[in-house]
């Protein structure tokens, strides 16, 4: 077997072992590769945002309602699932591969800060993407997209089960900073380009380091983000690495 093969191999195996936890009347789980309905709705709703709503990109599959790329076969999808099976939101975290790489470093290796020496390859890292949210779903706060916060707890919660450390990401300023306000403080590492209609910026996340800081600063939240989670030093920041 390729590494390649061998990697998606491995994320198949993890990927079958869920994560899931509910909030209000929604059931927020990891997405079954495996899984024929898992995927469709997940590739549907990636569909009418990214290629319909955003137009970001174009559908891979003339005259078929869905969108995938060359990262799916290396992440581990998240889900907002509604009572009557619906899926409302998704995200997923890319892991690196010889094969796809991530995104940050496809599309930005030309604008990353001289001083910034990336470990894409590392096991501990991953790359945060396609967090999205359907014009269907409805909450009593909906302007404070709850449901963000949702699936950065199941990302989190299953990157410290996985021992993975660090978070990339590629988002507009004021994105990264809204994430700074909910406890994840994310580190600029490049310049900003126009990418996907917005001026994006590549940036980098210590989820341990930002895990310490939240339990420092507000112990109800971070008691919440890891609520259920089983690690060793519960009194403490988990230690990732």
């Amino acid at each position: 077997m390729t590494k390649s093969e061998i990697l998606i191999q491995r994320i198949k195996t993890l990927a079958s072992k869920p994560l899931m936890f509910r909030e209000s009347s929604f059931t927020v789980r990891t997405l079954d590769p495996e899984n024929p309905a898992d995927v469709l709705k997940y590739q549907e709703l990636r569909y009418q945002l990214r290629v319909v709503k955003y137009q970001w990109l174009t559908a891979p599959e003339p005259g078929r309602s869905v969108e995938y790329d060359e990262y799916d076969p290396f992440s581990i999808p998240f889900g907002v699932f509604a009572k009557d099976g619906e899926l409302h939101a998704c995200s997923r975290l890319i892991l690196p591969s010889d094969k796809a790489g991530l995104q940050i470093f496809n599309e930005f290796r030309d604008n990353l800060y001289p001083d910034f020496v990336p470990a894409w390859k590392s096991a501990s890292s991953a790359e945060v993407s396609s967090l999205l949210v359907s014009d269907s779903f409805t909450h009593p706060h909906r302007n404070s997209y709850p449901v963000a916060q949702w699936l950065y707890k199941a990302m989190g919660q299953w990157s410290i089960s996985n021992r993975v450390r660090y978070w990339y990401a590629v988002a507009e300023k004021r994105f990264l900073r809204a994430l700074g306000f909910q406890g994840f403080p994310f580190k600029i590492i490049g310049e900003g380009k126009h990418y996907k209609g917005a001026l994006t910026y590549p940036a980098v996340l210590d989820l341990e380091q930002a895990y310490a800081n939240l339990m420092k600063r507000e112990g109800d939240v971070y008691k919440w983000f890891l609520e259920g989670l089983d690690f060793r030093g519960k009194g403490d920041p988990p230690k990732i690495l």
